[in-house]
């Protein structure tokens, strides 16, 4: 305020009205430690001017050239280049003394040097055991111009093209987790180009990873028979996962698949697999799901979970089987259901002298089906019951059945023994439907 003062004073006092004005431009108006500013010093004048010289001074900044003699006779505008070098933080006051031929002018530029270079900060969590798709944010107190950032690590992009940088832009990266996230910036200050490491210091947090919850419709089975088994997958991680493979593991049955795949699974997100599992042995088995997945770096990881299924030592379908006559036989039977799941193409084969088979078809759980076989046998027959069960694999079961008695037969007996097969029959049905009952009642 007051060299505004005196330069008006000394306008006033020394020179006409408006004769004379001092201005001047410098590019940047900030700089860096090593910046270089372009200057123009202009001089605007009404009337011829006589300007002996120009001398330019400053503490804390180079200045190239800084005298200029006998520059004459001037009128109109002139424009007068020179340079100044930023060699440390700080505000610096040039000063530029301009000789007249009765008068000597001052004018002050100040130059501002500022150390502050880019900075990155993060702006969000990051989690161990996955890809992390973070947001950062670079700023800087100087407008800079084609500003890149190269992360110095394994990432998508690789280069980000900032542009024009007025203060703070916002950027984002995927990448593994790394021990250093180290930046190289490089920009431009006016015509000063500049390029810097940046470090961020980021801590983890442990990734919740991809959660396996694996459950069987039934906690016990018969053997043969067939439950389903479903694994429910989440992924609970901040990344998609990609070619899921899923396996089915047993260390007494087998499943209708024991690979199933999924090409994607995305952050936040579930699907449940579905297996078709039936124990060929009894006991206690095991089940194990075991998925392998990669993510988007293809990186593997592998997650497994077990259930345990108890086995009973029998198949879910009982056999029943009366006979009447002597000589020529004829044998009645009930096939039974009392597992978890249908078969199929049940199918009775009776033989002794003869043979003699019958087909069932298909018997739903806790449902039963009934045959009735004639053929010549005098003492033991053979009673074979096969069967498919719900993921294709065959099984049987084969009962040996004795038959008493001479080879003539009287009608009143014969009739008598047909009503007491019959009764008995009847008396195998109530049974089974009362071991049915109880067993619904304990599962």
């Amino acid at each position: 305020m007051r060299y505004t003062l005196g330069v008006l004073l000394f306008f006033l006092l020394v020179l006409p009205a408006s004769a004379l004005s001092v201005d001047y431009q410098i590019s940047p108006e900030i700089l860096l430690p090593g910046d270089l500013a372009d200057c123009i010093l202009e001089i605007k004048t009404t009337e011829e001017v006589k300007i002996n010289s120009i001398w330019i001074t400053g503490y804390g900044v180079s200045i190239e050239p800084k005298n200029f003699y006998y520059v004459g006779n001037v009128s109109g505008v002139y424009k007068l280049p020179f340079s100044i070098k930023a060699e440390k933080p700080g505000k610096f006051n040039v000063e530029v003394l301009i000789s007249l031929e009765n008068a000597t002018i001052t004018q002050n530029i100040m130059v501002v040097v500022d150390d502050k270079f880019p900075s990155i900060s993060l702006t969000e969590p990051l989690y161990l055991g996955e890809i992390n798709y973070a947001k950062f944010s670079i700023s800087s107190p100087v407008k800079l111009t084609d500003v890149k950032i190269r992360p110095l690590f394994n990432s998508i992009p690789q280069e980000i093209f900032i542009g024009n940088l007025d203060g703070k832009a916002d950027f984002q990266l995927k990448f593994e987790p790394q021990e250093k996230l180290e930046f190289k910036v490089s920009f431009y200050n006016g015509l000063n180009y500049h390029e810097i490491v940046r470090r961020v210091e980021a801590s983890y947090l442990p990734s919740k990873g991809v959660f396996v919850n694996v459950n069987s419709s039934h906690s016990s089975l018969y053997v043969a028979d067939c439950t389903k088994i479903s694994a429910e997958i989440s992924n609970l991680r901040g990344d998609a996962v990609y070619t899921l493979k899923i396996r089915a593991l047993s260390d007494l049955g087998t499943f209708d698949s024991e690979l199933k795949e999924l090409s994607k699974l995305d952050s936040k997100s579930t699907k449940v697999v579905d297996f078709v599992y039936t124990p060929l042995s009894s006991g206690e088995d095991t089940v194990k799901i075991v998925i392998e997945f990669k993510d988007e770096f293809g990186k593997e990881y592998i997650v497994e979970k077990e259930l345990k299924i108890k086995v009973l030592d029998s198949y879910p379908l009982l056999l029943s089987l009366t006979t009447t006559g002597i000589g020529k036989v004829s044998i009645a039977g009930v096939v039974s259901n009392v597992g978890r799941s249908a078969v199929y193409n049940v199918y009775v084969v009776a033989t002794c002298i003869d043979k003699a088979e019958e087909f069932v078809g298909n018997v739903d759980p806790s449902d039963y089906q009934t045959f009735d076989l004639s053929l010549r046998c005098n003492k033991t027959a053979k009673v074979t019951v096969t069967w498919t069960n719900e993921i294709g694999k065959n099984f049987e079961i084969t009962r040996f059945l004795e038959i008493s008695g001479t080879e003539k037969e009287d009608t009143s007996v014969s009739q008598i023994s047909l009503f007491v097969s019959l009764g008995a029959l009847v008396l195998v049905i109530a049974i089974i439907f009362a071991i049915l009952w109880r067993y619904k009642r304990r599962t």
